[in-house]
């Protein structure tokens, strides 16, 4: 049985592009990932992602890149801001 309904659908004041726009892509040599903002000038991703490399930038979904610096790395949980 398969239910429609025509009507708009909001799931906690969801906001598709803000979200969009808060999302990265995370390059560091030959890793790839994604990344996204939790404050001003803060992007979150994977530990594993970077790794130990030095240069790394992240690239926006608008095409602009950006240099990016290591604020902390946790190889134990995965995570690196």
């Amino acid at each position: 049985m398969l239910f429609v309904f025509s009507t708009d659908c909001f799931a906690m004041d969801f906001d598709a592009v803000v979200t969009y726009e808060s999302i990265f892509v995370i390059y560091s040599r030959n890793y790839e990932g994604s990344g996204f903002v939790i404050g001003s000038n803060t992007v979150v991703t994977n530990a594993h992602v970077i790794g130990n490399q030095n240069d790394k930038k992240v690239k926006a979904y608008s095409g602009q890149e950006y240099n990016a610096s290591i604020y902390l790395f946790n190889e134990a949980i995965d995570i690196a801001i």
